[in-house]
């Protein structure tokens, strides 16, 4: 074989060599990438939502479009307390992605099937079919069911809770109830609002979260804000840590926890309508197993609401303490602490020593609708408390909050 032979073949034998070196490279880099997308996708299911604070306001017949969304409401809940409340990781998730960086972890859960595309959701749901929003009418957004936060996959939600470190005692992330970004979906809380419609609704509303249901807080099947399902486990062809029982289906095993809430009469009351919180207990969705969790629901975190424009007509509300807040005790001040968590100090007085609110919008108060000449039955009308007292009066509303612990 001559030389430039010879020079030709090792050139030829060192370019396959190149090629097949190249093509194995690319190759193996594709099946890193592949095996990484497959890794991602099968994730654990990473997010655990603990609220602290639930509020319920007894308003109804609002049919005034004037009346404020933030300053009225049926249930409000959210975590106000990172040390109480908040969005947790997994101890599943995190162990799953322990190797990862932060921008790592925070990407992956847009591509895991598990966690991916959703919104923590607020809604009251029946205990045989959680996939059932209970709604008065048409199921809307701001009524009937409400989003926590943005979806828990955008980066405003995904980047400050991929940082989560995962508290030992727990076994999960240490819990975040406020996130970075605009607009009013920073903090942690959702609100449901019932009060156009009227009092007889008014204690359907009641009925369904204490008795035939549950107030739930749970995940969407996806990030749309009118979507009415739940995510549960069996949307998934994936492995689980816990594999489904034969019983499991999508209507009895979702993603979250259900608050079953009951009513009692407000505090002195002999008669008239149970419109205050009493209790709270805790479902585990998932399992239907109780959760085990400490409600502080105190009478004296009960407030009634009046009307502006019955306070100077009537001698006594004239001695009530009107303007900023003020508390003289601890326990005003444990009840200013408490309402203050669901009523914002630009839509409210609070009077924490005769525990009532007023409304400061400009218009009035919308809570009562529109009732005419017919008077409100406050406390302390008669020498007992009940209600109504006068011929043609209406019982007091109130709005009440029970605190986790």
């Amino acid at each position: 074989m001559s030389v430039q032979t010879r020079v030709k073949y090792v050139s030829f034998v060192a370019l396959v060599l190149i090629l097949l070196v190249y093509q194995n490279c690319a190759q193996n880099g594709d099946k890193t990438a592949s095996n990484e997308l497959s890794y991602n996708q099968s994730l654990p299911f990473a997010f655990k939502a603990t609220i602290d604070t639930i509020g319920y306001m007894s308003c109804s017949n609002v049919t005034d479009p004037g009346a404020n969304p933030r300053a009225y409401f049926t249930f409000r809940a959210g975590a106000y307390d990172n040390s109480t409340g908040g969005l947790s990781m997994t101890k599943d998730f995190y162990d799953a992605t322990a190797y990862y960086t932060q921008t790592e972890r925070a990407v992956a859960l847009a591509s895991s099937e598990y966690n991916s595309n959703t919104l923590l959701s607020l809604s009251i749901r029946s205990s045989s079919d959680f996939q059932r929003p209970y709604s008065a009418g048409d199921v809307l957004a701001g009524e009937a069911l409400d989003s926590f936060l943005p979806a828990l996959d955008s980066a405003q939600i995904a980047g400050p809770f991929a940082s989560e470190a995962i508290d030992a005692s727990s076994g999960f992330g240490l819990p975040l109830n406020y996130f970075p970004g605009t607009g009013d979906q920073r903090l942690m809380e959702a609100s449901l609002r019932f009060y156009k419609n009227p009092d007889n609704v008014a204690k359907a509303v009641r009925d369904a979260a204490g008795g035939s249901g549950y107030l739930t807080v749970a995940y969407t099947q996806t990030a749309d804000i009118m979507h009415t399902l739940l995510r549960s486990p069996l949307d998934f062809n994936l492995p689980a840590a816990t594999p489904p029982s034969a019983s499991q289906t999508t209507s009895n095993s979702v993603f979250g926890t259900g608050y079953k809430i009951g009513f009692t009469l407000p505090y002195g009351y002999g008669s008239g309508e149970q419109r205050v919180l009493a209790n709270i207990s805790e479902t585990n969705l998932l399992t239907r197993a109780p959760q085990s969790a400490t409600w502080n629901c105190d009478s004296n975190f009960q407030f009634f609401i009046v009307r502006p424009e019955d306070i100077y007509p009537t001698p006594r509300l004239q001695n009530y303490v009107i303007g900023a807040d003020k508390s003289a005790t601890a326990s005003e001040q444990a009840a200013l602490i408490a309402i203050r968590r669901v009523l914002r100090a630009e839509d409210w007085w609070v009077d924490a020593r005769n525990h009532l609110v007023i409304p400061k919008a400009p218009g009035g108060d919308y809570c009562y609708g529109k009732i005419g000449t017919a008077p409100v039955d406050y406390p302390g009308a008669g020498s007992s408390i009940g209600c109504p007292v006068s011929a043609n009066g209406i019982c007091p509303h109130f709005v009440s909050v029970c605190i986790r612990r």
